[in-house]
This record gives C-alpha cells, structure tokens and sequence, in this order.
C-alpha cells in the first residue's frame, strides 16, 4: 500500500538461532550459520558459509546469533568452521531437504540444539563404535589412483583411505571408529591429484553399535548392477518461460572434466528459447547436472528450483540446492526440460534429429544443398554466437544455401518443423 508517496517499510522480527558445541572441537575461524534466510537478514548472498558468524554466550558452549527476517520458512545449518566441508550434518528426523528448518511469524528463539543433532548434547562423552564401510567400483568409468571416505565420521577434508580387497579388488573398506548418532559421508576416488567426489547426496547414518553398512556401488545409494553401454546423451533446456538467456547457456555436472562448474559445456540455441548439446560415449549409469545461465561463478546464475511441489527429478546437494539426476538406459538418452522445472520437453529425437536431413558438400566454398525431403520447413542461418545471419521460410526439396558475403567459418542452421520442433546442424564455407 502506498501511503504518501512512500512504500510502507516490510515487517521483521527477531530471530536466535543457537548451537551447543560441547561435542566438538570448535574451529579457529569461528562458528557459523548459512541458509536461505541470510539475504533476508542483510548479508549479500545465501548459504554463504563464511558471512554469518554466531557469538559464544558467556563462557558456555552454546553460540548464538540474532537477525531480523521477515515472516516465512527458512533452511539453514551450523558450521564448524567457515567453509563448507566442516557443516554439520543434520539427522533425518528433524531435516528438511538436509538441513534445518525454522518458520518465523513472530519474535523467534529457536531452541538450543547440539551441533549436528537434533537435541540438546549428551551430558557426557558420546560412545564410540567400530563400522565397517564398504564401496563397489565396478561401475566406476575412467582410472583412479585410490579411494577415501570422507564426511562429519572421518574428515570432511583429507577423508580417510579406504583398501580393496583380496577377494574382490572392485571393492574398499574400511573399519573407523566413530562417535555415535547421526552423521554424513560421501566416497571419493582420487587420479593425478584430482578428487572425483560421488555426485549423489551426502549419505547418511545413524550409528548406535558396532555394524557393517551393506556394500553399495560409488555414486548409487544401492548395489552394483549392469550398467548401460558408453553412448550419447542430449541435454536441453527451455528458457522461454525463464530469465533472459545470458550470451551463454551451460551444462555443469559430475561426468565432465574437470566436474561441475571448471568443466562447464556451452549449450548452442536452437530456436524458441531452447538450447541443447550433445555430448558423446557418456560412461556413469547416473547422471547429476544443472544448467546455468551465464556466468558459472556466481551461483545466482543456477537454477535452483523453488517449487517445492516441483522437485521430481533433483536431489539436495547438500549445500542447500539441488542437482538434476538423470538415469540412462544406453538407448538415445535425452534429458530435456523446462528451466528450473522437473516439466520435460516434447521434442523427439526419434523423430526429428540432424540425421533425418543430407547437408553437401558440408564444408562448401560457394553452395550447400540441404535435403529436405517433401515437407516445409523453416531454416535459420546463425554465427557461433546465436547472431541471426539469414531466414528462409517453407523451404523445401532440395534447398541450395549459397555462401555469397558470407565470411569463411562455421555456421549454425536450424532445421525447424511445422509444429516447432528443432534440429540444428553445423556447417562451414571455405
């Protein structure tokens, strides 16, 4: 409501957020908090793991923070430390996507809870107990020099080396003795110094004896089974419901290399607000990705998915977000969907694919012609860049393209059929 000329200012309230630290060894920088409240409450981005730092009460070991937010629902968890890597984990019974949840509509203190559990901590010392853990590398695609475990059970940071063994030399172990209750974990393999982290989840346990956790194979939360041969998967993403395409759209996932955002693949528009790329003899049974558009530095750029009725095929990532997942079955696997939407796409590659047009000679020095058949099309001729050099509508039979002023290099053309659907093929002239 606008009331002489001004906006009337937003309602906030005060909120406490408190963790008892008397379970841990509290890290030189401090104790934290991150979540999807901290822009809210004036720092500049969410989940950030070093902005948000919470004050020792007296000489306790409670920490503690109080910030203003407006009425709704927040996620959040503690850090100790100021990175990710030394978060808590928090149990399944008081989660929510992972992390802790609180809804504010007033004035809120919110309980003390103990780091990484969902009461107040123990009065004495946390029992320990001996756990077996068990990987399966059968499925694992590429050459790994060894393999860890890492998570709140055995150093989030350097991990633990897990050893194959004599029976089964796909399959590592390790015996570590941890503290009980609930933690989280992820398996790791390691090449030439660099650490290929499984893209799934952080796993999770509640340990309250001494146990063997079932073998499970690296990057699936259940065991190995035959996976599909190496093959091409498509990915698309539709952004004519979404933000402004950027200059660039990308793909980032766990199977590029290097993983996620250093290994990020352009995408190359195809018409109607879609981009795709195709990338070829794709190994992991189980894909997780993203698309982003624009700059893959700035989280911002992600989708995030903020329909909570509308998650169906992401998973938590543990930071707060949430990673696409895609199974594929080795037969013209296509991932395509609407921009932060688990709504896919109707376009078939069975049907409409670069292979149903002939293109020749392709690279040309002066003409092209594309074969097209006995149905209309409509043809655009792009740069590199998405720039729009020429359109021809109805375009059918044989078509000749001529290279006329055109620059020598490689060109984009967009094959598009009556009822929208879209292939793109590369071309050049000399």
């Amino acid at each position: 409501m606008l009331t002489g000329g001004m906006l009337m200012a937003q309602t906030t309230f005060p909120v406490t957020f408190q963790v008892d630290m008397a379970t841990q060894t509290v890290s030189a920088n401090g104790v934290r908090i991150a979540g999807n409240f901290q822009q809210a409450a004036g720092f500049p981005n969410n989940w950030d793991p070093s902005a948000t730092q919470l004050t020792q009460v007296g000489s306790s070991t409670v920490y503690a923070i109080t910030v203003n937010l407006p009425a709704g629902s927040y996620e959040y968890k503690f850090i100790n430390g100021n990175a990710w890597g030394s978060d808590e984990s928090v149990p399944a019974a008081c989660a929510v996507n992972g992390n802790r949840g609180v809804t504010v509509s007033g004035p809120t203190t919110i309980p003390v809870v103990c780091f990484g559990m969902c009461t107040a901590c123990p009065a004495g010392p946390l029992p320990k107990y001996n756990v077996t853990f068990q990987v399966d590398l059968q499925n694992f695609c590429g050459s790994f020099d060894s393999v860890t475990i890492a998570g709140t059970l055995a150093n989030w940071g350097a991990g633990v080396k897990m050893n194959s063994t004599t029976a089964n030399p796909n399959l590592y172990t390790v015996t570590l003795d941890v503290d009980s209750g609930s933690h989280e974990y992820k398996f790791r393999t390691h090449s030439g110094g660099n650490t290929n982290w499984e893209g799934l989840p952080n796993r999770q346990i509640v340990i309250s004896a001494n146990q063997t956790v079932p073998v499970v194979c690296f990057n699936q939360t259940t065991p190995c089974t035959p996976k599909p041969a190496d093959g091409p998967v498509t990915f698309r993403v539709d952004l004519s419901n979404g933000p402004v395409p950027a200059d660039t759209v990308f793909l980032i996932g766990d199977f590029t290399t290097p993983a996620w955002q250093a290994g990020r693949v352009p995408l190359t528009p195809i018409g109607n607000g879609v981009y795709e790329v195709t990338i070829p003899n794709l190994c992991p049974a189980i894909l997780y990705f993203k698309f982003v558009n624009g700059d893959v530095t700035n989280t911002a750029n992600e989708e995030s998915f903020p329909d909570p009725n509308d998650r169906n095929c992401v998973e938590p990532n543990g930071l707060g977000g949430f990673n696409r997942k895609y199974v594929r079955t080795g037969n013209n696997d296509v991932a395509q969907y609407k921009w932060n939407s688990c709504q896919t796409l109707n376009i078939s590659v069975d049907e409409f694919n670069a292979q149903s047009f002939a293109i020749f000679p392709n690279p040309s020095s002066d003409l092209m012609t594309v074969r097209l058949g006995e149905k209309s099309y409509t043809l655009r001729l792009t740069d590199i860049s998405g720039r729009l050099i020429n359109e021809w509508n109805k375009a059918t039979g044989n078509f000749n393209i001529y290279k006329n002023n055109l620059a020598a290099g490689v060109y984009m053309l967009q094959i598009i059929d009556a009822s929208g659907k879209v292939t793109t093929q590369k071309i050049s002239f000399r």
